[in-house]
């Protein structure tokens, strides 16, 4: 696993959720989540429920924003408004001190990603 986002079609043209386009920031979101962390070069973490998580934005199994985390459970994975209080950003971090692995995981730090989570998460982390 290289840990590098996959570009994905999105209204049938290529799409990179890293680079700057007209799609909200949520969109941006769920195509980084789907194309990378459980749907891309690594579907074995959240495709396969790592740290109890599947990555689902919304329905009764959403399992992101305003769930407790796994291995911090005093922490929501995702606190709309709240990147300090987000456990989603401790994990992104290059040097964060999180349990477990930086994600994405093996790999280089991406600040971009970092960037686009916690522009999602100050705008209240919506789904689309």
């Amino acid at each position: 696993m290289d840990g590098g986002v996959s570009s994905t079609t999105l209204g049938g043209a290529d799409f990179d959720p890293l680079e700057p386009s007209d799609a909200s920031t949520a969109t941006r979101v769920t195509v980084l989540f789907r194309s990378t962390c459980a749907g891309g070069p690594e579907t074995s973490c959240h495709g396969s429920h790592a740290g109890d998580l599947w990555l689902r934005l919304r329905g009764p199994s959403a399992d992101v924003v305003n769930a407790a985390s796994w291995e911090v459970p005093t922490m929501l994975r995702v606190a709309p408004y709240d990147v300090a209080g987000s456990y989603l950003d401790t994990k992104l971090l290059e040097d964060s001190g999180a349990l477990g692995r930086r994600m994405p995981l093996g790999g280089p730090y991406d600040p971009r990603i970092e960037a686009l989570v916690r522009a999602w998460i100050n705008e209240g982390a919506p789904v689309q």
